[in-house]
């Protein structure tokens, strides 16, 4: 609160983000907030009054699909909800909105999902093709060929053999004899198939880049030297870059909400636990350190360093 005391567990404020609703945890109402954001650009919490009006009972959340913003005349008016039978408007106060910037739409965010649209789409057609390549055709390790003349009878056994023991994504890699004066000719990888790879490759990586996400955290390595060299530095710069930034974005949102809301409280994120956070913390304690054996004063150090340690 505004005495910076930390408030007591049975504090209404604190009861609300513990147990948001009868149907979510306080993990489920965060991870639902990120999930619409990063799909759609946009989450937005229905907060509902206690009676007397002093504090708030219920948060519900929501995805832009479920709430259309109401404009008339040119002017932002509210909310409309239509989800489950239930319609009804809010007042543009009364909706807590979390997006991220739009530069072509006032009140929208726009979602990461659709810079990366593209590559999504190029990386489940390229699933799909994989799919309906193992359950429809075979994988061939060698082609068996004959100078001999076969008749359509014998060309017809000769392919229901083979799809019997051959087509599906389990019977790849077998070899088939197909009768005397065959000749053995192993198939290599294609140009083709080398470039549907490639592309598979360069889907994940803009997938990955448009969400921030380095590829360490998906365990993608060009090199058993790569994972070792910059595992943790691509780590420590996603926390500081891309989860600290978040997690400050939706803590101001909630607070400047509380504040206009005349609730006495002011929320932050626990990341004492997070390890990817703590990792840059350490590094800026031991600099911290260094610092001080050097003569400067502590206070000014943790200024400097951005510590959030109180002043000594």
């Amino acid at each position: 609160n505004s005495s910076d005391k930390l408030l007591d567990p049975e504090d209404p404020i604190v009861k609300l983000f513990n147990k948001p609703n009868p149907f979510m945890s306080r993990y489920e109402l965060w991870s639902a907030t990120e999930i619409y954001l990063n799909l759609g650009g946009n989450a937005l919490w229905i907060p509902v009054p206690t009676l007397d009006g002093t504090s708030f009972a219920e948060i519900w959340v929501f995805s832009r699909s479920q709430i259309e913003a109401v404009i008339t005349a040119d002017k932002f008016t509210g909310w409309k909800i239509t989800w489950k039978g239930w319609k009804d408007f809010f007042q543009p106060n009364e909706v807590l909105h979390f997006r991220y910037f739009n530069p072509y739409h006032p009140i929208y965010g726009m979602a990461p999902l659709d810079a990366a649209r593209l590559a999504i789409d190029q990386d489940w057609w390229a699933s799909k093709y994989n799919e309906a390549f193992f359950k429809n055709f075979a994988e061939l390790g060698i082609i068996l060929t004959t100078e001999q003349r076969l008749t359509n009878e014998q060309i017809l056994q000769v392919r229901e053999s083979f799809d019997s023991r051959h087509a599906g994504f389990n019977k790849a890699k077998r070899t088939v004899a197909l009768g005397g004066g065959f000749k053995v000719n192993e198939l290599g990888m294609t140009k083709r198939d080398m470039q549907f790879i490639e592309q598979m490759r360069y889907s994940q990586q803009q997938i990955l880049s448009v969400f921030h996400v380095p590829p360490a955290e998906m365990m993608l390595f060009d090199s058993v030297s790569s994972r070792v060299e910059s595992a943790g530095a691509q780590r420590r710069i996603f926390g500081e870059e891309v989860i600290a930034p978040e997690l400050a974005m939706l803590q101001d949102k909630i607070n400047g909400w509380l504040a206009a809301s005349k609730i006495d409280a002011i929320g932050s994120f626990d990341t004492s636990e997070v390890s990817i956070l703590q990792e840059s913390r350490t590094e800026l304690v031991a600099q911290a350190k260094e610092l001080h054996a050097m003569g400067l004063p502590i206070n000014a150090i943790n200024k400097r360093l951005g510590l959030g340690f109180e002043d000594v």
